[in-house]
């Protein structure tokens, strides 16, 4: 009875593409894997170790930007303006600077490294349960400097004659606004969890059917725990590590089939929604960028739905139990809706505009089972190495152009 239910635990994590949340538009899904599942195994425990980075991101048009510049570019004219419209002044944004642009470079990086843990176990042959949580620490940095336009508006260099002055008394200025602004700029970073996700699967796997060896139908409904850090308001280059603190629910349906020996070729869709939760937020009050909202108060926010779908391949043992895959995910997020009651009219459409993005990315990988090795044995270890990367067919917009790679190793009962 034991080695009965060990073996389903194991068989279930490598015989299905289990999902993760995927509705973080500046970091990849975590703890996702794709696999198939066969009838005589459907339960599988796995972890794996993955870092991800990303320097650039895409606008609303899906061109590359720096991915200091997602919410906005950076002018101190037009942040000084917003600080006025909240009642702060700065002392040090000189009086003839105001009907000036002051636009600046924004560029920065975003680096994660971390651990996935995930496990399915299946109760029966049609119903499964499961969980999956990462521990990962995630670093970013922002840095900003005056674009050539700020300095000839500023008279920095003219006529071949060089002010530092003028220069000097604008940074300043701007260290200054961050900490009237309570702004922590530089260097971020934070540890902890991901969210918690838990689901229940139900699917039937049928053999020898509709001109398939094997084609495996099944549904999954899950619920998204915020397990993971809110996004720090204070610091510019901060990302939330999850659903920035909302519950949510998702549901998955997806299709494999094992066309011929080894070769599989299937699908899902997928829809995810989290409650709406009051926290507190920074708002814009003008044209500041996002991350820099000069109003911060508490405001509730009801997040958009995130649909996808994604199509894959699987070559299972081509030789010698080496095997590889491919998948292409496509991914849709909803604006969010945001109430605030305060005395303050904060532009929330923008905020709401801001939020609709699109994400696609390609996943490429190999594995070795060593069940199927040329000394047969009947359970046994897969590694396995990932590599996802952006992709821009349907036009994405307003994400992260991350690049990942994982390794780890499954194990399927």
């Amino acid at each position: 009875m034991i080695k009965r239910l060990a073996c389903t635990s194991v068989c279930l994590l490598l015989c299905t593409h289990v999902q993760a949340y995927l509705d973080n538009q500046m970091l990849f899904p975590f703890h996702t894997r794709i696999t198939w599942r066969t009838s005589d195994k459907l339960s599988q425990v796995s972890s794996s170790l993955f870092f991800m980075t990303a320097h650039a991101g895409r606008d609303c048009y899906g061109n590359p930007i720096d991915i200091a510049e997602m919410g906005g570019c950076f002018d101190l004219a037009k942040l000084n303006k917003a600080m006025n419209l909240v009642g702060i002044t700065n002392p040090l944004f000189l009086s003839e600077w105001s009907t000036s642009e002051l636009p600046y470079r924004s560029f920065g990086k975003l680096r994660s490294t971390g651990v996935d843990f995930m496990c399915e176990y299946a109760l029966s042959k049609k119903l499964s349960i499961g969980g999956a949580l990462s521990l990962m620490h995630a670093d970013g940095r922002y840095d900003y400097c005056p674009l050539s336009q700020a300095k000839d508006n500023l008279k920095v260099c003219n006529n071949g004659q060089i002010y530092p002055g003028q220069e000097f008394a604008l940074e300043r200025a701007r260290l200054n606004a961050n900490a009237l602004l309570g702004i922590n700029p530089g260097q971020w970073s934070d540890t902890g969890f991901s969210d918690l996700e838990v689901f229940v699967r139900y699917g039937h796997i049928k053999e020898y059917w509709l001109k398939n060896k094997q084609l495996d139908i099944n549904g999954l409904v899950g619920v998204i725990f915020p397990t993971a850090p809110i996004r720090a308001i204070n610091a510019p280059a901060a990302v939330a590590l999850g659903g920035d603190g909302h519950l949510g629910f998702y549901a998955q349906f997806e299709v494999a089939a094992e066309l011929t020996d080894d070769v599989f070729l299937g699908g899902w869709l997928y829809a995810c929604k989290r409650l709406a939760k009051t926290q507190m937020h920074r708002m814009p009050m003008d044209c500041e960028p996002l991350n820099y909202g000069v109003l911060v108060a508490s405001a509730r926010v009801n997040p958009g739905a995130t649909v996808g779908f994604s199509p894959y391949v699987i070559f299972d043992d081509l030789q010698d139990g080496f095997g590889a895959y491919g998948s292409f995910t496509f991914l849709y997020h909803f604006c969010d809706g945001w109430t605030y009651t305060g005395p303050y009219t904060p532009r929330l459409n923008r905020i709401g505009q801001e939020s609709q993005w699109i994400n696609e990315y390609f996943t490429l990988g190999i594995d070795y089972d060593s069940t199927k090795s040329p000394s047969m044995r009947e359970y046994g270890p897969t590694a396995f190495f990932e590599f996802t990367l952006p992709a821009n067919i349907f036009v994405a917009r307003r994400v992260a152009k991350n690049y990942r790679i994982s390794l780890g190793v499954a194990f399927h009962f």
